[in-house]
């Protein structure tokens, strides 16, 4: 990493085509996924999951704020990806279209973990909504546990076919 910034490495060079959002646990990481798709399609993601938590400040100065402090790590753990955005319900679920319009997206990166099936249920009406809507929709299906399930080219795979026959763009570099 040091070695990248003395040099002043920009793992992202090139055309930016798309803002996206990537929805859905940051399991596409371990694929360099966020650097493929930009320097190949020109998709930026601008902000994930992850970062829509919130960002509760925790007081532990004051012992009159105890409580407060309490209710804080409460609503902080309530709000924990997994639990907030896959099996909170579906009105956390639909915040990602605040979220892409917040941002200026114009693409929504949906990824599934099929080892927990979590979003296999949603997936049709995020589809729907992201057509109504005028977004763009890629389901994106990974294996957090078992990188072998759903290799890094069918993820890869799953991006060029969307962006190909549904867009009718060209890779920025074919030999990625």
């Amino acid at each position: 990493m040091l070695e990248a910034y003395e040099r002043k490495h920009e793992p992202f060079g090139g055309t930016t085509r798309h803002r996206a959002f990537l929805w859905g646990p940051s399991a596409v990481y371990y694929t360099d996924f966020p650097t493929w798709v930009q320097n190949c399609w020109g998709i930026n993601i601008v902000l994930n999951m992850d970062s829509t938590m919130g960002h509760n400040m925790i007081s532990t100065t004051d012992p009159e704020q105890a409580i407060q402090c309490l209710d804080d790590m409460a609503q902080y753990h309530m709000w924990a990806p997994m639990r907030r955005m896959a099996v909170g319900g579906l009105h956390h679920i639909f915040e990602c279209w605040k979220y892409m319009e917040e941002f200026n997206c114009d693409m929504v990166i949906f990824n599934d973990n099929v080892a927990c099936k979590g979003m296999n249920g949603v997936h049709a009406l995020m589809e729907e909504q992201a057509r109504d809507l005028g977004f763009h929709f890629i389901f994106l299906e990974h294996d957090l546990e078992d990188c072998r399930t759903i290799s890094r080219r069918d993820m890869r795979n799953t991006v060029n076919k969307y962006m190909t026959v549904v867009l009718n763009e060209a890779p920025l570099d074919p030999t990625l």
